[in-house]
């Protein structure tokens, strides 16, 4: 069934049906004239679902809303709805397994499909969570690192303010001071990795 973009509300939106809908190019596009009776049989053998069409003459023809609205720039696209909400959008040529799972949510996918995403996604999660945790290990290097250039001697923080702390405002020798203090200093974490 083709239909016009004055028709898409009443036609796709407010269908009670899943849709699928089809863009093609009248002229000048071969994969258009290809995919037609793919699409014709597919909605012949699947009366269950919608299957609509939009059609335009050429492929310079100005787009109208509806393609804009969806971003349709090639051709042949197909978008489909379910309960009236956009759920997919592909390009080019569909086989039938295709533009079923373009239909597909959630609560209508069968089970085992269902089980094979959940591990899909399990899988993406864990990876996610590698690759968070190679960042988090990273940031901590690089903090690390701001660390000690504000503090050379590789001293820990506690350490240099207990020093700082016994010096005279007006001394000028107080950092490199500080820095023998901690390479002696009981409290010093790091006294160890201080060069002697």
């Amino acid at each position: 069934m083709r239909i016009t973009p004055e028709q898409f509300e009443q036609e796709v939106l407010k269908s009670d049906k899943p849709v699928l809908l089809k863009f093609f190019v009248e002229q000048g596009c071969g994969f258009c004239d290809k995919f037609n009776p793919v699409f014709e049989a597919f909605a012949a053998k699947h009366p269950e679902i919608k299957c609509v069409e939009m059609g335009k003459a050429t492929l310079r023809t100005e787009p109208n809303d509806i393609e804009k609205k969806y971003d349709i720039k090639a051709y042949p696209a197909t978008i489909s709805f379910v309960d009236g909400v956009f759920n997919d959008k592909k390009t080019g040529m569909l086989t039938e397994e295709q533009m079923i799972d373009m239909v597909e949510t959630l609560d209508t996918m069968p089970e085992s499909k269902l089980m094979g995403l959940k591990i899909d996604f399990q899988i993406e999660v864990a990876n996610n969570e590698k690759k968070l945790f190679d960042s988090q290990k990273a940031l901590k290097n690089i903090v690390e690192a701001v660390e000690r250039r504000k503090n050379p001697c590789n001293c820990n923080q506690e350490c240099m303010t207990e020093c700082k702390s016994k010096c005279e405002p007006e001394d000028k020798n107080c950092e490199s001071d500080c820095k023998e203090f901690c390479r002696y200093n009981p409290k010093c974490t790091h006294r160890n990795n201080v060069a002697r």
